[in-house]
């Protein structure tokens, strides 16, 4: 199989889009699993909540006027494949749903009875 790479491409990284993403995920991650013991609405996780959207619209106006972007921009464009992303992601929850229902079931199958 021949390389498919793009020679005209610059082979520089994204380092504001690789902390940006870095700082929309971790406050979310970080908000979703504390949330249950902080509160759902306490202000630490509405404080992790909103850093997390900050960064996500300053991702996104980064990723506008980078040269070499993270993501391509442009591809939220296409209906198909954004429609089937969000179908894959899902199916693949329910996949994991499933599974996790499963594992317990199959530890203590009496208490499902």
């Amino acid at each position: 199989m021949p390389e498919s790479r793009d020679p005209s491409r610059p082979r520089s990284v994204d380092l504001a889009g690789t902390v940006l993403i870095a700082a929309v995920l971790v406050p979310f991650v970080f908000a979703v699993t504390e949330g249950a013991e902080w509160g759902r609405l306490s202000a630490p996780t509405l404080v992790c909540f909103v850093v997390s959207a900050a960064s996500l619209a300053g991702f996104v106006l980064v990723e506008k006027r980078v040269h070499t972007p993270l993501i391509d921009l442009a591809l939220l464009r296409n209906k198909i494949l954004v429609g089937s992303s969000v179908a894959i992601l899902v199916v693949a929850g329910c996949i994991n749903a499933i599974l996790y229902i499963c594992s317990l079931y199959f530890q203590n199958p009496t208490v499902w009875a």
